[in-house]
């Protein structure tokens, strides 16, 4: 089991509502847990963090991709779990995970992916293009790392990899509020807009008009987020909107501020 052991890896900002939640989720799997904290939290995230056996450690938040990279970097064990503050592990991807460590599936794999099922203001939503959104967050160094996407991060495994999926879900609990997820939604449009402003004005300008049309319509009605009633709606027009911003933004050069 030595070559099984696992570091669970969190970074956070001002999670203590969440941060007990997260890590007693999977801290019975996991040899080690790091927390890296971003340097202006200003309430007991990291305290709580202590107090439930983590080693914390603080850093400027530049982006998403750079402080998953250097939170890992803490981490010693072979095997890297990484979670959201606002995550958890199911009950059922809990024993999936416990099976693996014991030896019991999956020896042949270097990484492992997983569905992940998110609450939209205290409501599951499976629409809306929102599940299975298979993620890899368990994987073994050696073999895979975060990439450097500013924002929608993930985890990029060598090509010779195998990859298995573990059953159950993580557990995700997205904004609480619509007023959380358009302040959320506006920000990272703002990140996104940086990867595309120096295309073609033309093209920018075209996806500016046509494509919160297209995402609306995909998300709300062919993604089914039409049975989630109003959360369906709300989901689609934000993440419509969010377009919007993303080609303004980008047709207008606004600056970013870091962090």
């Amino acid at each position: 089991m030595d070559n099984r052991q696992i570091s669970l890896v969190i970074i956070t900002k001002n999670e203590e509502k969440n941060i007990v939640d997260c890590i007693l989720s999977c801290k019975d799997l996991s040899d080690e847990i790091i927390v890296l904290d971003d340097e202006e939290t200003i309430d007991n995230t990291r305290q709580i963090a202590e107090a439930l056996g983590a080693k914390v450690y603080s850093q400027k938040f530049i982006n998403y991709s750079h402080q998953k990279k250097t939170a890992v970097n803490y981490s010693t064990k072979e095997w890297i779990l990484s979670l959201d503050a606002d995550e958890r592990l199911s009950k059922e991807l809990y024993e999936s995970i416990l099976n693996w460590k014991k030896g019991n599936i999956y020896q042949e794999a270097q990484s492992f992916q997983f569905a992940r099922l998110s609450f939209y203001c205290g409501k599951v939503v499976k629409t809306c293009g929102w599940y299975p959104d298979k993620k890899i967050r368990l994987w073994n160094r050696k073999y895979g790392k975060w990439n450097d996407n500013i924002v929608h991060e993930g985890v990029e495994v060598k090509s010779d990899s195998i990859i298995k999926e573990l059953e159950g879900d993580l557990i995700h609990y997205t904004m609480n509020t619509v007023k959380e997820h358009w302040q959320k939604s506006k920000k990272y449009a703002l990140l996104k807009s940086l990867k595309v402003r120096n295309n073609n004005k033309i093209l920018l300008l075209f996806k500016f008009i046509f494509n919160p049309i297209w995402v609306f319509i995909k998300m709300f009605i062919l993604k089914l987020g039409i049975i989630d009633f109003w959360r369906g709606w709300v989901i689609s027009f934000i993440s419509a909107l969010a377009e919007v911003y993303i080609y303004y933004y980008s047709l207008i050069q606004k600056k970013v501020k870091k962090g």
